[in-house]
């Protein structure tokens, strides 16, 4: 129940305990995350530097909740909110109910290894998983590959059709679908290769380096061209990109195995490692 507009009261589901969560001004969140992120708290999912915290707040896309022990950020997408959580317990799990009717949709992120108890808590209250994806890696140094395929990335006349595809293929709550910064961003930096046909893209990697790792942020191919070998066609391409790397990472829907046999192909391994989405 509410007790005026920014004040919300929420109680555990044994109601032996009364947790209020508070909506915090918007001068007064910076000094409060940061105050957060020094007392590092028992459990989190938000990894904001103060920086990138300061950046998203003033672009007001974030919303900040205090409780007791815990501090709530819902940052607002395209299309979704994300939910990030620093906290001492999970108390403040039963105000989402309060929280996600200003914020729909409303999505979490969870990773942890597969026998952590972390997620029990939302199972408790009955949310249920929406999707799992696991982290796999490949490492050491890559052999010689022989096909010769030469490099094309994706420059602003592909914006439209690099969006449609997106839409046409991933799930907005769970596949991390890039926002109009961060496209503009990859294509900037040459981070999206792909494959055309007659000028037209049909297949496409977005990927992101850090150090020596680089990671997989996405793979798509248009539904007419499957099972025509793109896939590795695309593999090829930004392995001989990325041939003075020694770490290579992705997540992939676990469901979804025509995927994982693309990755087990080029020698990547499964981690022990999952992100467990939930939508509220």
């Amino acid at each position: 129940m509410r007790d005026d507009r920014n004040r919300i009261i929420t109680c555990r589901k044994d109601y032996r305990y009364i947790a209020m969560i508070e909506l915090v001004k918007q001068e007064e969140a910076m000094k409060i995350y940061t105050e957060a992120v020094r007392t590092r708290k028992k459990y989190s999912n938000c990894y904001f530097s103060p920086n990138e915290f300061c950046h998203k707040l003033g672009k007001k896309k974030i919303t900040v909740y205090k409780g007791e022990d815990a501090l709530l950020l819902v940052e607002k997408g395209e299309r979704t909110n994300s939910l990030y959580y620093m906290s001492d317990s999970y108390n403040w799990v039963c105000s989402l109910e309060n929280i996600k009717a200003s914020h729909k949709p409303l999505v979490l992120n969870l990773v942890q290894k597969e026998e952590s108890a972390e997620k029990l808590p939302f199972l408790d209250y009955g949310y249920s998983v929406y999707k799992v994806y696991q982290r796999l890696r490949k490492m050491g140094k890559l052999p010689d590959y022989k096909e010769n395929t030469v490099s094309d990335y994706c420059g602003e006349e592909d914006r439209g059709r690099l969006r449609d595809m997106m839409d046409n293929t991933f799930d907005v709550f769970s596949d991390n679908i890039p926002t109009e910064e961060e496209l503009n961003e990859f294509i900037k930096n040459k981070n999206i290769i792909c494959i055309r046909m007659e000028h037209r893209v049909i297949g496409f990697i977005i990927f992101e380096d850090k150090g020596k790792t680089s990671y997989i942020r996405m793979v798509c191919i248009d539904r007419d061209y499957r099972g025509k070998g793109l896939g590795n066609k695309l593999m090829n391409i930004y392995f001989r990109l990325h041939s003075d790397y020694k770490s290579f990472t992705l997540w992939y829907d676990t469901e979804n195995m025509a995927a994982y046999s693309l990755y087990l192909r080029w020698g990547y391994e499964k981690e022990s490692m999952y992100n467990f989405i939930f939508v509220f």
